[in-house]
């Protein structure tokens, strides 16, 4: 919902998903990154819409996390993002940090765009414990 606040969407996550997610190791970069999202999707989409809402999936295996948000609205491609570079905080404009931490945090990110839809599809993977096998 629009006038959810972040704390709100994580506890409906945790309620959902529950330890899959709490303990899973990429579980902050995970909230980052759905911060950022968040941040965005309020600041620059929902003041443009009569009508905001966005959706959220969210899949956790041992492996990885998977998310796909999805919101209408113009295309925008977040892939395609400029790569951001090193500015002092007194002299860097407003705009594209929190598209470059989605990016650095993520392994995987995909974007299209489908009948007045925003779709972004991300992955997290997990650093497995492997053991040389000689």
């Amino acid at each position: 919902m629009p006038e959810d606040g972040f704390s709100d969407i994580v506890d409906r996550l945790v309620s959902g998903l529950g330890n899959s997610l709490l303990e899973n190791e990429r579980y902050a970069d995970y909230l980052v990154v759905l911060d950022e999202f968040y941040a965005n999707l309020k600041a620059y989409v929902a003041p443009k819409a009569d009508r905001f809402f966005w959706m959220l999936d969210t899949d956790v295996a041992p492996a990885e996390i998977r998310v796909q948000v999805e919101y209408p609205g113009a295309c925008f491609n977040p892939t395609q993002a400029v790569t951001i570079s090193e500015q002092a905080i007194e002299t860097r404009p407003i705009g594209g940090l929190g598209l470059a931490i989605i990016s650095a945090l993520s392994d995987t990110m995909t974007y299209h765009y489908e009948k007045g839809w925003n779709v972004i599809r991300l992955q997290l993977n997990c650093v497995q414990n492997t053991e040389d096998k000689d």
